[in-house]
């Protein structure tokens, strides 16, 4: 006992030391926020790891959420983890310092169970990476019984294979009850001394949502992915995800842990729903969180006053994937007004839909101090919107912009998509027509300062959605739409941002892949790949030299 606290004490001096004096934030790396949960007694201890760096996963709802359920498990304990920045990461490899918590600074291998979210396909790398720095074989098959058990779950998790190679059980859909029934099955089964397989076994035939790629195998045909076999009868196939039917107020953390440095989000964040209620047929997030479930306005209401009162924060935001379909939002923004004005909170929308924006949410938001406004109209005609089923109309959105600007807003921002199945170039003009008319609503109303920032990102074709297997653009062929869109835009107010098509051609290979990619994954971080989600890291060319080296093309995925 005595050798392991000197070891946990050897790390928290070598952070102290050789860390926090030398990299750029150091407050990524220090822990003791406030509201954190210790439980050096726990007798299962899982590390949430989320693949990128502190600014931003601390921003993430899921694992504020899951850090709550977990540590109100008497017998256990979840910590922190996230990637560390090239800066510290440097160190750490010189120094020899494994990747820890930040809670007690225990090494990631000396957990029992390191669980990360798979939030977004570029991210793959950076799980590969974190591995590595916290001394855990980066392949499943190379884990000993002394090695933690690696779990993965978020939305990007429901298409598994990709990473399957790397991750020893995946947990699909809601976590809520599925963590714990997991950590359950681990807790009673190494008390009994049950070997690694059979936690993996017991917890695949028992628990709906999980998949545990060891007892699976895929069946290829002439070089193309045909179906996936079970190695064991008891097991299911396919494998379903798990749904909570309720989103209960004790899932939530009434104390959520406050970030020590700024964040990407640094706000409270409220989940007053969970699904959505029109069914895009581009859309990952629409399909995967199905069904709706909307929360009752006196819990979000006790939720609000809590945190509020245990953290200090300033801003709020109603978080759903579509904030004005919630039903109860007039009797929400009603009751909770009081409440924000007293305590000098700003109110946020992160996600509207033009055909429910009302007059209430537009004072509300406003009098909360937002300055910008965000819609999605995805694509430029009427006739492209009704292909993806995008069911709100050109009408829904100038009307939805006159409430806005009446109310004083400034600036929208829209959200576009180019490369969609059937689009034509009159589709393209379509996006820019529809920014030029925002404008000019605004100067009919006698705004002349105007923003109107137009975001245009290339259609990727994802798991589970209608679009599954449509076809990609290929990379020549959206720059030639990238070039048409820029030569286009002749007026001043509108701002135009166009993602780079080699990011979405990579998430289509990573989000659509098959087990193959898992290799493509290795090579590519062997070569360097590293914090790919970050558009001055990601370099395209290590990708392709990784297909390549496993005999794979671009057009095999896109």
């Amino acid at each position: 006992m005595m050798e392991f606290e000197d070891r946990l004490f050897k790390v928290k001096m070598d952070v102290e030391r050789k860390i926090l004096p030398f990299v750029e934030k150091p407050g990524r790396y220090i822990g003791n926020e406030f509201n954190i949960v210790v439980k050096p007694e726990a007798q299962v201890k899982i590390a949430l790891c989320f693949p990128d760096i502190y600014d931003i996963g601390m921003s993430y709802i899921g694992f504020k959420i899951l850090y709550n359920i977990v540590n109100k498990i008497p017998w256990a304990s979840a910590e922190r983890v996230y990637a560390p920045w090239v800066d510290a990461e440097e160190i750490m490899r010189r120094e020899k310092i494994p990747l820890y918590s930040l809670e007690t600074k225990r090494p990631l291998k000396l957990f029992d169970v390191v669980g990360f979210t798979l939030q977004y396909e570029l991210h793959y790398t950076n799980i590969l990476n974190m591995l590595e720095l916290g001394g855990i074989p980066i392949f499943s098959k190379d884990r000993s019984e002394e090695d933690p058990i690696v779990i993965a779950g978020g939305p990007v998790a429901c298409n598994p294979e990709p990473m399957s190679a790397f991750i020893d059980v995946f947990l699909l859909g809601d976590g809520e009850n599925l963590l714990p029934a997991f950590l359950e099955i681990v807790y009673r089964m190494k008390k009994e001394r049950r070997k690694r397989d059979e936690i993996l076994f017991e917890s695949a035939k028992t628990l709906q949502g999980v998949y545990v790629p060891k007892f699976y195998e895929p069946i290829y045909e002439n070089g193309k992915l045909k179906g996936v076999k079970k190695l064991f009868d008891e097991l299911p196939l396919p494998i379903k995800r798990n749904v909570v039917p309720e989103l209960k107020p004790e899932y939530y953390p009434d104390k959520p842990v406050v970030p020590l440095v700024e964040i990407v989000h640094d706000r409270f964040q409220l989940e007053i729903m969970r699904g959505c209620t029109q069914g895009c047929r581009f859309c990952n997030a629409g399909m995967i969180y199905r069904p709706v479930r909307e929360r009752a306005v006196d819990d979000l209401i006790n939720e609000t006053k809590t945190v509020i009162e245990n953290t200090g924060y300033e801003e709020m935001s109603f978080v759903s994937l579509s904030t004005s379909d919630y039903s109860l939002l007039p009797e929400l923004m009603s009751r909770s007004y009081e409440l924000i004005t007293e305590k000098k909170v700003s109110p946020s929308f992160p996600s509207l839909r033009p055909q429910t924006y009302t007059k209430g949410i537009a004072k509300f938001a406003r009098e909360g101090g937002a300055s910008g406004l965000t819609f999605a109209p995805e694509a430029g005609t009427e006739r492209l919107r009704r292909v993806i089923n995008k069911q709100s109309s050109e009408d829904d959105f100038y009307r939805a912009v006159e409430i806005a600007i009446d109310y004083g807003w400034r600036l929208v921002k829209l959200y576009f998509m180019m490369g969609l199945p059937t689009e034509t170039y009159e589709d393209l003009d379509g996006i820019l027509r529809i920014a030029e008319n925002v404008v000019k609503i605004a100067q009919r109303k006698k705004v002349y300062n105007m923003e109107v920032h137009v975001s245009v990102s290339p259609f990727s074709p994802k798991p589970h959605t209608p679009f599954q297997w449509e076809r990609q653009n290929s990379i020549e062929e959206l720059i030639d739409k990238t070039r048409y869109l820029r030569s286009k835009n002749k007026c001043k107010n509108i701002r135009l941002d166009i993602r780079d098509p080699r990011v979405t051609t990579l998430e289509t290979i990573l989000g659509r892949g098959d087990r193959r990619i898992s290799d493509v994954i290795y090579s590519a971080w062997r070569k360097g790949a590293k914090f790919d989600a970050w558009t001055d890291k990601m370099n395209f060319d290590l990708w392709l030299e990784a297909l390549n080296e496993n005999g794979l093309r671009v057009e095999d995925y896109t």
